[in-house]
Formats: structure tokens, C-alpha cells, sequence
């Protein structure tokens, strides 16, 4: 009984089982649907500045920061 013990767990060490990819794209693809709300400043060009609360996706997120980063530059 012993042996087979061992045996079970040696085999178990030496191949240990592979992980499916399949709950990492789940995974991943929930966190493209969750809310993300930033506070940003209205550029409206005073001291008092007022904030103005954005609620976007993450994927919407990052699509803007891209598209500000690509804006960016282009002006250089």
C-alpha cells in the first residue's frame, strides 16, 4: 500500500497537471467588462477647477488612453 502511495505521488511530482487557459481568457475578459470610474479635471481653465467623475469598461479605458497616447504623438 505504501508503495503504490508513493508511487501515485511520485508520478504526481514529476508530471503535475496542466492548467487550462481557458479560465485565464475568462478570467480576463471580465475584468474588459468591469466599471471603472476616474475623477477627471475640466480643463476649463481656472483655479477652481471642477472634477468631473468618467465611469467607463476597462476595455473603453484603454481604448481612450491609446488614443490619447497616439494624439500625443502625433504632436511631436
Amino acid at each position: 500500500m505504501f508503495t503504490v502511495a508513493s508511487l501515485v505521488l511520485s508520478m504526481l511530482a514529476v508530471n503535475p497537471a496542466q492548467p487550462d487557459s481557458a479560465p485565464e481568457q475568462a478570467e480576463e475578459q471580465v475584468d474588459d467588462d468591469k466599471k471603472i470610474c476616474r475623477r477627471i479635471s475640466a480643463a476649463t481653465g481656472s483655479r477652481m477647477s471642477r472634477q468631473q467623475r468618467v465611469c467607463k469598461t476597462q476595455r473603453e479605458w484603454r481604448a481612450s488612453d491609446e488614443a490619447a497616447r497616439k494624439d500625443a504623438d502625433r504632436l511631436r
